[in-house]
């Protein structure tokens, strides 16, 4: 198992802190950023980088970075505290659960659920779910043996 510390509990963390003093969390779209009209929810404090593209009926949790080149297919849910990486693709009806990382270039394919505090390696092409806490790496991506 992974510590929650070192994916998006870090995250977490800080905007506990910046609400804590005061602060407020507020998303950052970037005006190079492809996003659909339709039925799409982005929750506070996300980051969408240029270049991004997200169609219809996805649902982006709190605190999330969605980094420059990702691609979020139709009715995606991604959790919160996530960070998508670049060049990532999150294909259809797929899930994501809280705290969890998608490394640069992975593909994760349709109706796939991956669980909270995951991490998915660079280039990993995820086929099939993902229970909670675990490092899947290759393709097919594979859990990461210690």
């Amino acid at each position: 198992m992974i510590s929650s510390w070192v994916l998006g509990g870090a995250r977490k963390f800080l905007a506990e802190k910046a609400i804590s003093i005061g602060g407020k969390l507020c998303s950052i779209v970037s005006n190079h950023a492809l996003i659909g009209g339709f039925g799409n929810t982005i929750d506070n404090g996300v980051g969408i980088l240029s270049h991004a593209i997200i169609t219809g009926d996805v649902n982006i949790g709190e605190g999330s970075l969605i980094n420059k080149a990702v691609i979020i297919s139709h009715d995606a849910k991604i959790g919160c505290y996530c960070e998508i990486s670049p060049g990532a693709k999150i294909l259809g009806r797929t899930t994501i659960g809280d705290r969890t990382e998608i490394g640069t270039n992975a593909a994760i394919l349709p109706d796939v659920i991956i669980g909270s505090d995951c991490k998915v390696g660079a280039g990993a092409v995820v086929t099939k779910n993902v229970p909670d806490g675990l490092i899947v790496v290759g393709i097919p991506a594979k859990p990461l043996l210690k």
